[in-house]
């Protein structure tokens, strides 16, 4: 047996069984496979068939094909599709082998030698002709692969399947040996795609949020990381013009959950909030190609991503509303959000509403955005005490009756956690009577 990456058909380096059983145990052998390895191919290497089934099942049912009535329509949908697919590995086989080789193998998908023959001859196919000569069996290959996909869960294996189940039924049936596999399947598969051409990276990012939307990382410190990187490969990435939409729709629905996985951390992950203010500024520069996107292209992409991890009315959520207010904010909006009884108003000013020690307030949010130099904290307290933190300088200013009482300290060598958690300050560098808190700014550096 093999595993191997986005392959879709593979010959593997163990000798093949080719059916010959001069002691009749084909049964036996067959029957241990199936338990140990569930939906095992034992008569084709061509795994991808499973995938392409299982979408035509999802065409059957926008089309409403349900029964033997819609069985010929049906069928000639599958015929058709198994030779595009055909075709499309032919001609990357011709185009690039070593690629080709790597990512998909090098066993001939079925109907290669019709396929191959049209292809090498006049440089295109003529799909309708080919669907009618490449395989001799009605349905094509679905008969041959529709117990494998009933078994994998896939479809229900009828004559016109339909899809059985979500990605949520499907991970939630797994061991946790399983989804333990699966969480390195998929940081694997994600951390290769980097290098993958735009209709790759499509594919990956829309199957990374699918699986995140099941709750496999229970936690949003666990999959917020990994919803990250796949919106950050997708968006750093070069644009085709007959992607646009998809890829704008995409990009928007992977930071909108990529912001709900943020704040909904207790403690973020640094470089996943330093990745997160980097993409959310070349957003904004794209702001008017993201809005473009047809709201039926944003429907389509959201499909089945609510839940518990992005949450149960996700797919209901508009999306350039959403975006619009996203793009609005920035890095200090959503640390003043992480903060108790914390506001910020349109001048950037932080407010905090305490019953306890307003000043005792101020240096505690002063050190929790610390990484925001100079930021404007207002306490609402007892009295009212602004601060102005930028190491080493602080700067506090307390209503004193009628006037403004101010002071600075200068090189705090150990910064101001401790004093934020109730350690005495030193007495301060400079101390004096200011009319206003912002009157004080301008004056502390002038002589007393």
């Amino acid at each position: 047996m093999v595993v191997a990456g986005p392959a879709w058909t593979v010959r593997p380096d163990t000798p093949p069984d080719t059916g010959r059983q001069p002691l009749a145990v084909e049964a036996v052998i067959g029957a241990h496979a199936a338990a140990l390895i569930p939906g095992v191919i034992t008569t084709t290497p061509h795994a991808r068939y499973l995938a392409l089934h299982a979408r035509l099942a999802v065409q059957a049912r926008r089309q409403g094909w349900t029964g033997a009535a819609d069985l010929g329509e049906f069928r000639d949908l599958v015929r058709r599709a198994e030779v595009v697919l055909g075709a499309v590995s032919v001609a990357h086989a011709a185009d690039e082998a070593d690629a080709h080789g790597l990512r998909a193998g090098r066993v001939g998908p079925h109907g290669i030698t019709a396929i191959g023959r049209e292809l090498d001859e006049i440089g295109r196919i003529d799909i309708a002709r080919l669907a009618e000569t490449y395989s001799q069996v009605p349905g094509g290959y679905l008969q041959t692969y529709g117990g494998i996909e009933a078994v994998l869960g896939l479809t229900d294996g009828g004559k016109v399947p339909v899809r059985s189940g979500t990605v949520t039924t499907v991970v939630d049936a797994l061991s946790e040996a399983q989804r333990s596999r699966l969480r390195r399947d998929v940081d694997k598969r994600l951390n290769a795609s980097a290098d993958w051409p735009l209709p790759a990276k499509l594919a990956v990012g829309r199957v990374v949020l699918l699986i995140a939307a099941t709750g496999l990382w229970p936690e949003p410190e666990q999959w917020a990381s990994i919803v990250h990187d796949a919106v950050s490969h997708l968006w750093w990435t070069d644009q085709e013009p007959a992607l646009d939409q998809e890829h704008a729709a995409l990009a928007t629905i992977g930071l909108v959950a990529l912001h709900h996985g943020l704040t909904s951390c207790a403690e973020p992950d640094v470089e996943t909030v330093a990745g997160f203010e980097e993409l959310r500024r070349s957003y904004q520069q794209w702001a008017d190609w993201l809005k473009a996107v047809p709201e039926d292209v944003l429907r389509r992409y959201v499909t089945g991503l609510g839940g518990h991890t992005f949450g149960v009315i996700f797919e209901q959520t508009r999306f350039a509303e959403e975006l619009d207010w996203i793009l609005s904010r920035s890095a200090l909006h959503e640390a003043v959000d992480r903060l108790p009884n914390a506001s910020i108003g349109a001048d950037s000013i932080v407010h905090i509403t305490t019953g306890k020690d307003a000043r005792k307030a101020t240096l505690a949010t002063l050190d929790a955005l610390r990484d925001f130099p100079d930021v404007h904290v207002v306490a609402h307290g007892a009295t009212e005490v602004h601060g102005w933190w930028n190491r080493p300088r602080l700067l506090l200013v307390t209503r004193a009756g009628t006037n403004w009482r101010a002071e600075r300290w200068s090189h705090l060598p150990t910064g101001i956690a401790s004093y934020a958690r109730g350690a005495p300050l030193r007495p301060p560098d400079r101390r004096w009577t200011t009319t206003s808190p912002e009157t004080a700014l301008t004056d502390e550096h002038s002589k007393p």
